[in-house]
This record gives structure tokens, sequence and C-alpha cells, in this order.
């Protein structure tokens, strides 16, 4: 006898290619369809999610979470690279939060809720997250993924450096929206850092 198509929870759970988002997706998906579902499919910050969508108008939201939506789902799209570079690099949130201008609670919410990615699962990151084709050749589009091709392979260093030079040639705007945050990588610096260069005296 054929099993029955599986629900969206198991398919989520059990899928290779499982969304970074999927908790922010399974959360959005409860509330829409009213179901329920068993513990084993959420977990705290699912119910976090859920409980964020169900607020009361006028209530108390958790701001943490709405500033993660909000840069997942209005901030341009670079802003978002950014964000998801340096969170690529394996360094703890507060580092990545201070490359970035948000706060801690914000880049976690942003990890957890639209970014959950297993930094071991190369495959998947280098398809997934940061997509196929730069060996081809890159553009100003490709921007966003060269910075989180710099920062899941190489790390921070090397990211700041690129970030930098890309401010400096000219590909990126090095204000406003993108880059709210008072720090700014030093291209020189952060070169000869990366490239083992000495430091001057």
């Amino acid at each position: 006898m054929n099993r029955a198509r599986p629900s969206y929870p198991e398919i989520q759970r059990r899928s290779p290619t499982r969304a970074p988002a999927w908790r922010w997706e399974l959360a959005t998906w409860l509330v829409t369809t009213g179901r329920a579902v068993p513990d084993r499919y959420r977990d705290a910050w699912v119910d976090r999610a859920h409980r964020h969508l169900t607020a009361r108008r006028g209530s108390r939201r958790d701001a943490a979470v709405q500033e993660a939506v909000d840069l997942f789902s209005d901030a341009p799209r670079l802003r978002r690279a950014l964000v998801e570079a340096y969170l690529l690099t394996g360094e703890p949130l507060a580092v990545a939060a201070a490359r970035c201008g948000v706060s801690v609670p914000t880049a976690e919410a942003y990890a957890n809720l639209f970014f959950d990615v297993n930094l071991k699962a190369r495959d998947k990151v280098a398809v997934m997250v940061i997509g196929p084709g730069l060996g081809a050749g890159v553009g100003v589009n490709d921007v966003g993924r060269i910075w989180k091709a710099a920062g899941y392979h190489t790390g921070l260093v090397t990211l700041d450096a690129v970030v930098a030079v890309c401010i400096e040639d000219g590909l990126v705007d090095g204000g406003g929206p993108i880059f709210p945050a008072p720090h700014r990588p030093s291209s020189t610096s952060g070169c000869g850092r990366a490239c083992g260069s000495p430091s001057a005296p």
C-alpha cells in the first residue's frame, strides 16, 4: 500500500535540501493552516516565531524577531548578503553582528529563523547558499555571492578585505542601507593579514 504524501513538517524535517529559513516557513505554515504538529517537528525557535506571528495587534512584539523579519523581507539584497556572509565565517555572533551593524539578538534571530546553515555540509552550502557558477566568472550582480564564498571558504579576515575592496572599487556604496555599521574593514590591512604579509611598524 502506498504511503500517503508526507506533510509539510515531515518534508522540512527530513529533506536534505531543507531551506535555511525552514523554521520561519514552518511557523508560517502552522499559522496559515491552523494545524498542530507533534513536538518533534518544532523547537524553541519555531515556537518563538509562531508566537510572534500570532501576537495580537497592539501587543508587545518580539523586537529581535521583528528586526530579523525586516532584514529578511525588506532589506536590500546586498544587506542580507553581508549578514549571511559574516554568519558563514563561523565566527561568534557578536563578531558578525558588529561587522553588520545589527544587535546580537537580531543576528541570533536571523541565523535561527532565516539562515540555519550546517557549516559542515560543504556541498549543500556551495550549491544552495552560495550558488554555483562563480568559477565561470563574476559580475557586479555576483557581489553578494562573492562575499558569501569569501566568508565561508576563507574566513573573517579575507571577507573584511573583500568587502573593503568592493567599496573602494565602487562596486557597492560604502554607506547607506547596506553598511549602517560604523565598522569599516580596511582592504590594505585586511589583505596584508590574509596574505601573511608582515604588519607595518
